[in-house]
């Protein structure tokens, strides 16, 4: 367990960042997931759609600010 020097409070919930709905392309080469951050001014969480490129190590954010249930890649 790691040791705090303060108690977690709500502004600190609103750095973490969510990562969920990984999806891996048919070709086995890239990975698209969905990274959502709570946007304390907005009282919302906002969604991003990044694409990992596992040949180029690369990752590319590819919708912001949007509202996902479901990612396809079709490449």
């Amino acid at each position: 367990m790691i040791a705090m020097s303060r108690p977690m409070d709500f502004e600190d919930l609103a750095k973490i960042v969510m990562v969920s709905d990984p999806r891996i392309s048919p070709k086995g080469d890239k990975i698209a997931f969905v990274a959502s951050k709570m946007d304390l001014e907005a009282d919302e969480y906002v969604n991003r759609v990044w694409i990992a490129d596992l040949n180029k190590n690369e990752v590319s954010i590819i919708y912001k600010d949007i509202r996902l249930s479901l990612i396809h890649i079709s490449e």
